[in-house]
């Protein structure tokens, strides 16, 4: 669906330039009154909706492209973590997708730590289809 818009998009935005640059080049009309320029304007002003039309749709593909990002829970994880403040843990896990959706950061897969506080900590993995499984959750005064 993204990729079709994204190809609508870029055919409006060639297809107003085009209507743009062959403008001039309509024949001009025998008629009393200046048809040609009335066309011209009506030329004109569709050529530039369409490229407004193509920019907006291009825009609007182009943004969605976040990726949906996936978190699973072991059951160690749920067995560490029942009884915790899952606030804190609410709050570590929005910090792990924030970081993720930065583009240096995705391209490293494997182990990773997250704080939550002064003593505790979540370790997940990053697998390389973008899900992120949160494998522990200790607190520990030295870690």
């Amino acid at each position: 669906m993204k990729r079709s818009l994204q190809n609508i998009s870029y055919f409006l935005i060639l297809l107003g330039i085009f209507i743009f640059i062959i403008q001039p080049l309509s024949p001009p009309t025998g008629a009393v009154i200046n048809l040609s320029k009335i066309s011209n304007q009506f030329n004109s002003l569709a050529s530039l909706a369409i490229i407004i039309l193509g920019m907006l749709l291009l825009k609007i593909s182009l943004k969605n492209k976040t990726p949906k990002i996936v978190i699973q829970k072991t059951k160690g994880f749920k067995k560490q973590a029942k009884g915790k403040n899952q606030k804190e843990i609410k709050n570590a896990i929005d910090k792990i997708k924030k970081n993720i959706t930065n583009k240096k950061f995705n391209k490293i897969y494997g182990d990773h730590k997250v704080n939550i506080n002064k003593k505790g900590k979540i370790n997940y993995h990053l697998t390389p289809d973008g899900s992120i499984i949160l494998t522990s959750y200790k607190i520990s005064s030295n870690f």
